[in-house]
């Protein structure tokens, strides 16, 4: 018997899950619990989404390969979002972009792990990202592309499926 592929929505960390600090019009992390802000109004949306799609986070966190944060903080944010929006993993990138590595995104290393993991099905899959890495990544890897534009002083390398600027219209783009 053949398993069944799963099917996933990929979600970027900052800007998606928790709110991006924004400095000088450019998104950062927030370096430990005390500075992060859920996107509270996603959870919703995500339990509906849950019983169609595995909820897998991606995200880059290069300041800890700089010696900027600390892995045990970023692991904390990690556990706490994912304990929050119920998701089924999160895979994480700590390698500066200077470091070559293929799961730091743009790259689609870490997708392919959770793909690896899960049995996943990644034409029938969603990724989710308020930047140009999140949608380059996802075309690579052949999946439908939502982009939340939040207007950052940065511009996309490829064309998303869908842009949206307010993270509660995901509900009018994604098919529960």
């Amino acid at each position: 018997m053949v398993k069944k592929k799963s099917k996933a929505i990929f979600l970027d960390r900052d800007g998606i899950l928790n709110k991006a600090i924004v400095e000088n019009n450019k998104p950062k992390s927030p370096k430990n619990i005390n500075e992060l802000v859920l996107n509270k109004s996603l959870k919703k949306f995500l339990i509906e989404a849950k019983k169609k799609f595995l909820l897998i986070c991606l995200t880059n966190q290069p300041e800890v390969g700089r010696k900027k944060f600390s892995k045990i903080e970023i692991d904390q944010i990690n556990d706490y979002i994912k304990d929050f929006f119920n998701l089924d993993d999160i895979f994480t990138c700590y390698h500066e972009k200077d470091n070559l590595c293929n799961c730091r995104k743009p790259n689609i290393g870490m997708l392919l792990k959770s793909q690896k993991k899960y049995s996943i099905d990644l034409k029938k899959s969603i990724v989710i990202g308020d930047r140009w890495k999140d949608i380059t990544m996802g075309k690579k890897a052949g999946c439908k592309t939502i982009f939340v534009d939040y207007k950052y002083d940065e511009n996309l390398k490829d064309k998303p499926d869908i842009t949206i600027n307010n993270i509660n219209k995901l509900k009018n783009h994604v098919q529960l």
